[in-house]
């Protein structure tokens, strides 16, 4: 989180709203109280009731047109001065959304043709079901990862960004209402269209452990420190995963006896009981 912090505060950024969770809330509310210069609102809220409910709670201390939601494992890879630019490009464009992260220039390219508008940073696609068809055509051709239509790791339009997070979508939660991921809206969510995406032509942001449509820091050999820090834990974890011979034989009985379609249902539907 720290890392993350440091490689974009001195953006041209209006407020920072940042809600933090975990045994280590403290830690990372006093860090981020000693070191964020402008206005703030730095909160420590773990209602109980879902990820949902309380980003609810949060967003009405926005004022901006734009919000930047912040994964504090992803880190800023251009300089401060290119960053503004393309914040500044977002706000002239009055696009709803752009993936800050996982770049992939493929998917950048496969916008040629079928965009509507481009600028220094970024191509500008107006997504309607006919254009959005054609353009997950392209990237199925190519052999890429379908795009998300809505990320978590965007750069949005306040009224977009309100508008997710206000419906239950899915009514069937895909994932646990403690975490954010429902907010994300998969390359079928086409309900959510009509669309105005941008797609940038560089890296801004990359994440620190994860490989998705580019390679991650870790990967590259540019975060040498966490590697093996993650290391350590996965040998940890799994070390732990090996005691629990009870636990992996029942799981391991699970996926052989129940077919994944019906274990994907009882998943979403112990996700709608919670």
């Amino acid at each position: 989180m720290k890392d993350s912090f440091l490689s974009f505060k001195d953006a041209n950024i209006t407020s920072w709203i940042v809600n933090v969770r975990g045994s280590h809330a403290h830690l990372a509310e006093e860090f981020l109280k000693q070191n964020i210069s402008r206005m703030s609102k730095i909160s420590c809220i773990e209602s109980g009731k879902g990820w949902f409910h309380d980003t609810s709670i949060l967003v009405q201390d926005i004022d901006s047109g734009y919000v930047l939601y912040w994964i504090e494992d992803h880190i800023n890879t251009a300089s401060i001065e290119t960053l503004n630019s393309v914040i500044n490009e977002i706000s002239r464009s009055g696009i709803d959304q752009i993936q800050y992260s996982f770049f992939n220039r493929a998917k950048y390219d496969l916008c040629e043709g079928i965009c509507i508008d481009e600028n220094q940073h970024f191509r500008i696609m107006d997504f309607s079901n006919n254009t959005w068809d054609k353009y997950l055509s392209r990237c199925n051709d190519k052999g890429l990862i379908d795009p998300y239509l809505i990320s978590l790791v965007s750069i949005m339009s306040i009224q977009c960004f309100k508008s997710v997070l206000s419906k239950r979508d899915p009514v069937l939660r895909r994932h646990s209402k403690h975490t954010p991921f429902d907010f994300e809206k998969d390359h079928g969510d086409v309900h959510w269209l009509p669309l105005k995406t941008g797609f940038l032509s560089t890296e801004i942001f990359a994440c620190i452990d994860t490989d998705h449509d580019g390679l991650s820091l870790i990967s590259r050999g540019l975060y040498k420190d966490a590697k093996a820090q993650v290391s350590n834990e996965l040998a940890n974890a799994t070390s732990g995963m090996i005691t629990n011979s009870y636990f992996i034989l029942v799981k391991k009985l699970i996926h052989i006896l129940v077919p994944e379609t019906l274990r994907n249902l009882l998943k979403r539907l112990s996700f709608h009981l919670e």
